[in-house]
């Protein structure tokens, strides 16, 4: 169960930073999309994306097939 409960933490901070994101471009426009911060901000994201699926892939889900496999994909 600890796996999945810090899967989940990494997970939520990422979506904090993808609210960031959102909200930025919400309030300069879609060119800030190509911005650095915009840049700098995805490549945690995609950072914190390595560490959620190994605690997902730790944890023991009903489903591991879903974890083992679409995950990786999707980075």
């Amino acid at each position: 169960m600890r796996p999945l409960i810090l899967g989940n933490i990494v997970s939520l901070i990422a979506a904090f930073f993808i609210l960031a994101i959102l909200i930025l471009l919400g309030v300069y426009g879609l060119n800030f999309a190509f911005n650095d911060v915009t840049r700098f901000l995805m490549w945690i994201v995609w950072i914190l994306a390595f560490p959620a699926y190994l605690e997902y892939r730790r944890s023991s889900l009903k489903a591991p097939y879903l974890i083992n496999y679409l995950p990786p994909i999707a980075i």
